[in-house]
This record gives C-alpha cells, structure tokens and sequence, in this order.
C-alpha cells in the first residue's frame, strides 16, 4: 500500500529502492515521523522459503517453474552484496523491525487473514474486513512450494534469512528453521497433493 503514498515514491539514499520497500531504518528522519508518528507498526512475517518460492513463480521469468534454480541464483546474488536487488524485494524482513519506527506487532502469514483482521478488530477497525477474495496470491507455477528446494538453497536462505527465523520463533513459535511450509488456507499456495494432505 505505501506505493500509494507519493511521498514513499521518492529513493532512499541508502538503497536505491523506493521508501516504501525500504526499512523505516534507513528513511529520512522527518518524514519517517510524520509517516509513522506514534502509530503501532505492524507487517506480515513470512516464512523465509515460502516467500522467496512466491516471488519466483512466474514461467514468463523461470522457464519449466524451477524455483530451485530461481531462488539458489537469487541467494547467491544477495550472498555477493547485491542485497538491494529487484527494489529491495530480497532484504530479510528482519530489518524491518528495526530502529524506532520498526514493526512492532507481526502478524502471522500462517493465519492470514485471520491475524489481520483480529488485530483491525482490537484498534477499533471493525468496518474492515478482509475476506479471502481480497487476499492476492502469486501467480504462474501452481505446483511449486517451499519443499522443491534443494539443501544447498535451504541452506543459503537460513545464512540470508537467520533473524527472520529468530522472529518467527520469538513471535510464533515456529522455531525448526528447517520446517517447510506453505500457506494451505490460501487457495493457489500449495500444490494441490500438499494442500489435500498427501
């Protein structure tokens, strides 16, 4: 939604990438606290696997759906120093909880949108509701998931990635970084033999 705002258009002199994929961190001070003010600040936490296999389902940009192959070559990127890559679409989400305007309440990917909807709910938002029709989902290759990676993918995004573990143990108890998951209430996230138990 912060691609909305035109203030968050503008780069971040840190990054290269647009403020509103960038970590409140690395904002200007000024506008991060007319942006932030005193506002709880909440963001999605995803499983480290289950985010990078979304963003490489797209057959127009990974031929015959590997996303092994997609993601091993995007870590191997990152793990070189090109962290800012693709708008800053690879930074661990660690990051953004950092500094005085990091998020402060995750919000569990698992039970989304469940876990949005009861925190709008507790801030008094009970006019919003999001439904299961409002939830995008990531396109092209239906039978990819987390568990086509490799051991030696898994392990690069476990180096990459390792607070984004520590929060996800911290906050939700998922605390076996090797656990592969994908987002079965979510129709088009999990293969269909996956999402049916088998």
């Amino acid at each position: 939604w912060g691609g909305l705002n035109p203030d968050l258009r503008a780069k971040s002199a840190v990054t290269g990438c647009p403020l509103h994929n960038t970590p409140q961190k690395w904002w200007p001070r000024p506008l991060a606290e007319k942006y932030f003010g005193n506002k709880t600040m909440f963001g999605i936490l995803r499983d480290p696997y289950e985010r990078l296999v979304s963003f490489h389902r797209d057959p127009d940009f990974y031929p015959g759906c590997d996303v092994n192959k997609a993601v091993k070559n995007t870590l191997k990127r990152f793990a070189r120093g090109d962290v800012f890559a693709e708008s800053c679409r690879f930074l661990p989400q660690a990051a953004f909880f950092d500094g005085p305007f990091g998020i402060t309440v995750p919000l569990d990917i698992r039970k989304f949108p469940q876990s949005a909807n009861e925190l709008l709910e507790k801030h008094g938002y009970d006019n919003v509701h999001i439904k299961m029709d409002d939830v995008l989902r990531a396109g092209g290759c239906q039978d990819v998931w987390a568990g086509d990676l490799d051991n030696e993918t898994r392990a690069l995004a476990r180096q990459i990635y390792k607070r984004d573990f520590e929060l996800l143990c911290k906050h939700f108890g998922y605390c076996n970084p090797e656990e592969t998951t994908c987002l079965a209430h979510i129709p088009g996230m999990c293969p269909d033999a996956h999402s049916q138990g088998i």
